[in-house]
Protein backbone atom coordinates (compact mmCIF):
# COMPACT_ATOMS: atom_id res chain seq x y z
CA UNK A 1 0.00 0.00 0.00
CA UNK A 2 2.60 2.37 1.15
CA UNK A 3 4.07 1.85 -2.51
CA UNK A 4 1.44 3.11 -4.05
CA UNK A 5 1.40 6.17 -1.77
CA UNK A 6 -1.32 5.48 0.58
CA UNK A 7 -0.98 6.65 3.99
CA UNK A 8 -0.87 2.99 5.95
CA UNK A 9 -1.73 2.26 9.77
CA UNK A 10 -1.61 -0.74 11.56
CA UNK A 11 -4.02 -1.77 14.26
CA UNK A 12 -3.25 -4.65 16.51
CA UNK A 13 -6.58 -4.78 18.61
CA UNK A 14 -5.17 -8.84 19.25
CA UNK A 15 -1.47 -9.64 19.71
CA UNK A 16 -0.49 -10.97 16.84
CA UNK A 17 -3.53 -9.86 14.92
CA UNK A 18 -2.88 -6.75 12.85
CA UNK A 19 -5.34 -5.09 10.62
CA UNK A 20 -4.12 -2.58 7.73
CA UNK A 21 -5.75 0.39 6.52
CA UNK A 22 -4.52 2.20 3.98
CA UNK A 23 -6.09 6.13 2.89
CA UNK A 24 -5.46 7.49 -0.29
CA UNK A 25 -6.99 11.45 -0.39
CA UNK A 26 -8.92 12.85 -2.76
CA UNK A 27 -8.85 16.72 -3.97
CA UNK A 28 -12.51 17.51 -2.36
CA UNK A 29 -14.35 16.28 0.77
CA UNK A 30 -16.62 14.22 -1.46
CA UNK A 31 -17.81 10.89 -0.33
CA UNK A 32 -15.77 7.78 0.79
CA UNK A 33 -15.26 4.79 -1.05
CA UNK A 34 -14.00 1.57 0.68
CA UNK A 35 -13.09 -1.66 0.01
CA UNK A 36 -12.63 -3.96 2.86
CA UNK A 37 -11.50 -7.25 3.37
CA UNK A 38 -10.54 -10.22 5.51
CA UNK A 39 -6.99 -12.05 6.19
CA UNK A 40 -7.89 -14.82 7.76
CA UNK A 41 -9.49 -18.09 7.08
CA UNK A 42 -11.62 -21.16 8.32
CA UNK A 43 -9.77 -23.63 9.89
CA UNK A 44 -8.25 -26.48 7.55
CA UNK A 45 -10.19 -29.55 8.72
CA UNK A 46 -8.90 -33.06 8.25
CA UNK A 47 -5.32 -32.33 6.32
CA UNK A 48 -6.14 -35.50 5.06
CA UNK A 49 -8.50 -34.23 2.46
CA UNK A 50 -6.52 -32.12 0.85
CA UNK A 51 -4.81 -33.29 -2.35
CA UNK A 52 -2.73 -30.76 -1.54
CA UNK A 53 -0.90 -28.48 1.84
CA UNK A 54 -2.92 -26.03 2.74
CA UNK A 55 -1.00 -22.91 3.53
CA UNK A 56 1.47 -23.53 0.89
CA UNK A 57 -0.46 -22.03 -2.37
CA UNK A 58 0.23 -24.35 -5.26
CA UNK A 59 -0.42 -23.32 -9.13
CA UNK A 60 -2.17 -26.26 -10.58
CA UNK A 61 -3.68 -26.04 -14.39
CA UNK A 62 -3.72 -22.10 -14.21
CA UNK A 63 -5.57 -22.26 -10.73
CA UNK A 64 -4.15 -21.85 -7.45
CA UNK A 65 -5.20 -24.07 -4.62
CA UNK A 66 -4.64 -23.69 -1.21
CA UNK A 67 -6.52 -22.27 2.47
CA UNK A 68 -7.61 -18.99 1.25
CA UNK A 69 -7.49 -18.56 -2.15
CA UNK A 70 -10.49 -17.93 -2.63
CA UNK A 71 -12.03 -16.38 0.48
CA UNK A 72 -10.26 -14.17 0.16
CA UNK A 73 -6.87 -13.52 -0.77
CA UNK A 74 -8.09 -13.59 -4.58
CA UNK A 75 -10.33 -10.58 -3.76
CA UNK A 76 -7.47 -8.82 -1.79
CA UNK A 77 -5.21 -8.92 -4.28
CA UNK A 78 -7.78 -6.86 -6.82
CA UNK A 79 -9.06 -4.84 -4.64
CA UNK A 80 -4.48 -3.74 -4.39
CA UNK A 81 -4.79 -4.15 -8.00
CA UNK A 82 -8.02 -1.51 -8.64
CA UNK A 83 -5.90 0.83 -6.40
CA UNK A 84 -3.10 0.30 -8.21
CA UNK A 85 -4.40 1.08 -11.29
CA UNK A 86 -6.42 3.84 -10.00
CA UNK A 87 -3.07 5.33 -9.06
CA UNK A 88 -1.47 5.04 -12.04
CA UNK A 89 -4.02 6.33 -14.22
CA UNK A 90 -3.56 9.97 -12.02
CA UNK A 91 -6.93 10.29 -12.04
CA UNK A 92 -8.15 13.20 -9.02
CA UNK A 93 -10.18 11.24 -6.83
CA UNK A 94 -13.24 13.50 -5.31
CA UNK A 95 -13.25 11.71 -2.32
CA UNK A 96 -11.41 9.58 -0.18
CA UNK A 97 -10.38 5.63 -0.89
CA UNK A 98 -9.69 3.90 1.82
CA UNK A 99 -8.36 0.11 2.16
CA UNK A 100 -9.26 -2.14 5.41
CA UNK A 101 -7.60 -5.33 5.64
CA UNK A 102 -8.65 -7.01 8.69
CA UNK A 103 -7.20 -9.73 10.79
CA UNK A 104 -10.24 -11.74 12.03
CA UNK A 105 -13.67 -12.72 10.21
CA UNK A 106 -13.84 -16.07 9.88
CA UNK A 107 -13.03 -17.54 13.33
CA UNK A 108 -12.42 -15.41 16.15
CA UNK A 109 -13.83 -12.18 14.71
CA UNK A 110 -12.14 -9.76 17.58
CA UNK A 111 -14.51 -9.02 20.10
CA UNK A 112 -17.71 -10.47 18.48
CA UNK A 113 -20.41 -10.56 20.81
CA UNK A 114 -23.80 -12.41 20.61
CA UNK A 115 -26.75 -11.02 19.65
Amino acid sequence: MKDLGLTVRVYEFKPGRPSVVGLLSGVKEKPTLMFNGHMDTVPVGDKDLWSVEPFEGVLRDGRIYGRGAADMKGALAAMIASVKAIVESEVNLRGRLILTFVADEEVTGYDKRPN
